[in-house]
């Protein structure tokens, strides 16, 4: 029987150092490919969703390889208790599939957000971002069947990510994960002191978490990287799981909670200054994949469009050289437009996030150099859905494709 199943979508990449390091330590494993029948899975112990750009990390980080048959499968089985780990992008996989935190409603509660490296309350730098790091077993050995032989000692270990902020918008979640003791591993330093800032908290993830479990122990969502090279000692996670599934030690587990139900309909879009809306001349893979994927979801043919939208308060004069500037987009591929939204018979969403650093760069970037005086620019997208009726509307934002409460902010844009 295959104790462990690595489940590799399009654009995973650590699948064979993953293997390796799993094969070290006694594993018999075997890789499941996201176009392989779902049901080859089912006798596997447990699984493993490996690192790397799932689908171009198109939509978010995780999202596309989640709605995969076999993922939903996998979902299944480790409902009913089998252990899976889901690794950088695969803890992205793992939280689009509502599986961490673990709520009794399978609330999509937690959000992977884009990193921010904050240090003495300044942002330093946002966006993709790899290094060593020192991490730290938060939790008794028994909590998880990945932490069984893992020391008590700070851990260093790489990480490279672009969305490894671990954030949410349930104002009970942060202290329910430190009750039922979900924090699997914390940012340290190299003497176990946890500080929230980087370069000790590497993305500005909230209480340094570099690792969550959901309340029964057996599913972790991790972002660092436990299977790149012997001389990432986290490794013991894998000799932790081999020890777990020869032996089957009781673990320590906490019931499911229920998070109080937010509001995540979209809120109504009121602009401020100059919008400026811009499409790709060139084929847009990112539409084409959400549009896919939403027309396999609900088995419906729906158009959909993508567009950037940019709201900008300057003055009317700085207008022209914002234009100019070539900061917003690229006029060898892109163009501004007017998406013609149909207010009888289309459904349009502006998504932005909660924290726009982008917006705030490139108005900072504008404003240095280019002398203009912007007070304001927020960047989002507009996903326009062409010919939907009020039931379609609902399917559309019931898949969750579109936006994650917890990160972003949608708007109904008419």
């Amino acid at each position: 029987m295959t104790q462990i199943a690595i489940i590799v979508s399009p654009g995973h990449n650590t699948e064979v150092e993953t293997y390796r390091e799993l094969h070290r330590v006694g594993l018999d494993v075997k890789v499941f490919r996201w176009n392989e029948d779902p049901t080859q899975i089912l006798a596997a112990e447990s699984f493993l969703i490996p690192g790397g750009f799932s689908y171009e990390d198109r939509g978010r980080s995780g999202l596309i390889s989640a709605q995969n048959p076999i993922m939903q499968k996998v979902k299944e089985q480790v409902l009913n208790g089998k252990p899976l780990i889901g690794i950088c992008n695969g803890a992205q996989a793992t939280i689009e599939l509502a599986l961490v935190p673990g709520d009794a409603n399978n609330t999509k509660a937690l959000a992977l957000a884009k990193n921010k490296r904050v240090k003495n309350g300044e942002v330093l730098g946002t966006g993709y971002y790899n290094t060593w790091v020192y991490l730290k077993r938060a939790v008794p050995a028994e909590r998880t069947p990945f932490t069984l032989l893992v020391p008590e000692t700070p851990i260093r270990v790489p990480v490279a990510h672009g969305e490894g902020r671990y954030c949410t918008e349930y104002p009970e979640l942060a202290k329910l994960l430190q009750d039922n003791q979900q924090i699997v591993f914390e940012y340290c330093t190299e003497n176990g002191e946890v500080i929230n800032e980087f370069p000790v908290n590497p993305n500005g993830a909230m209480l340094n978490a570099a690792a969550i479990c959901n309340p029964q122990g057996n599913i972790v969502s991790i972002m660092p990287h436990p299977e790149r090279g012997i001389i990432a000692p986290v490794t013991h996670m894998f000799s932790s799981l081999k020890k777990y599934l020869d032996e089957k030690p009781k673990l320590i587990s906490f019931a499911p909670y229920t998070l109080t139900p937010l509001n995540t309909d979209p809120l109504k879009y009121e602009p401020v200054g100059t919008q400026m809306v811009v499409q790709e001349t060139i084929t847009d893979n990112e539409a084409y994949t959400l549009s896919n994927t939403l027309n396999k979801l609900l088995e419906k043919e729906i158009k959909l469009k993508r567009f950037a939208h940019f709201e900008i308060e300057s003055p009317a004069t700085d207008i022209e050289a914002v234009r100019k500037s070539g900061e917003l987009y690229n006029s060898n591929k892109e163009e501004e437009t007017d998406p013609a939204v149909n207010p009888t018979s289309d459904f349009a969403l502006l998504v932005r996030y909660r924290e726009d650093s982008e917006g705030q760069s490139k108005m900072s970037h504008l404003n240095r150099h280019y002398n203009t005086s912007i007070a304001n620019l927020k960047t989002g997208t507009i996903w326009l859905f062409k010919d939907v009726d009020a039931e379609t509307k609902k399917q559309i934002l019931d898949t969750g494709l579109f936006y994650n409460i917890n990160s972003q902010i949608a708007y109904e844009y008419l």
